[in-house]
């Protein structure tokens, strides 16, 4: 079956045309305070050193960057 994306893979709606600009869009809309963003969601997950975290859909990666630093070296977040 063939797909209807573009030549390069993409399919129509993929964030892929906006993606280099997503951390810089999001630091603009959060006055930035993102980081205090993430560190608040991450607090709201309440994640602790060792625990396993996975991240799904949630931009560019900045969020699973903060799970893992706060799972630490004994846990894991993908």
């Amino acid at each position: 079956m063939r797909h209807s994306g573009t030549a390069d893979g993409r399919q129509p709606g993929q964030m892929g045309a906006w993606a280099p600009y997503y951390d810089t869009i999001m630091k603009v809309f959060t006055v930035g305070r993102e980081t205090r963003l993430r560190e608040g969601t991450v607090d709201l997950a309440a994640v602790a050193a060792g625990d396993r975290v996975l991240e799904v859909g949630c931009g560019t990666g900045t969020l699973t960057l903060a799970l893992a630093r706060r799972a630490g070296e004994g846990g894991l977040a993908a």
